[in-house]
């Protein structure tokens, strides 16, 4: 079963994610913050990390420049906001994000139908 790490720092959005996730197998962990989410993905062995990128205490930005996933090969991170800016989206490429995805256009089922497209390209 794959684990998923989701870096949402709305409760709702949170619980959402979780459900929908959950309905469709995958373990999954949910974080409010940049933080936390750092933490956690240090600590586990996580598949793929769904990151906010306007996070209290550490954006989503410093997690990826801290995390590196270009290091971690096997955690596939997709960054689902509503904040958009190219300067961001380049810098979250060059430092390993599979996809860009804005919450706002998309339902929570879109989201997971990503996710499983992202974890079967590994």
């Amino acid at each position: 079963m794959p684990k998923i790490l989701v870096v949402e720092d709305y409760e709702s959005l949170q619980k959402i994610y979780k459900t929908v996730l959950e309905q469709e197998g995958y373990e999954t962990e949910v974080v409010n913050d940049g933080i936390a989410a750092l933490d956690k993905a240090k600590k586990g062995a996580y598949d793929l990390i769904l990151l906010d990128l306007l996070l209290p205490h550490m954006s989503g930005i410093e997690f990826l420049e801290a995390f590196e996933p270009k290091k971690h090969p096997a955690t596939k991170v997709v960054v689902c906001s509503n904040f958009s800016n190219p300067k961001f989206n380049e810098r979250a490429d060059e430092l390993g994000v599979s996809h860009h995805l804005m919450k706002s256009n998309l339902s929570p089922k879109e989201v997971v139908e990503v996710i499983a497209k992202t974890l079967k390209e590994m």
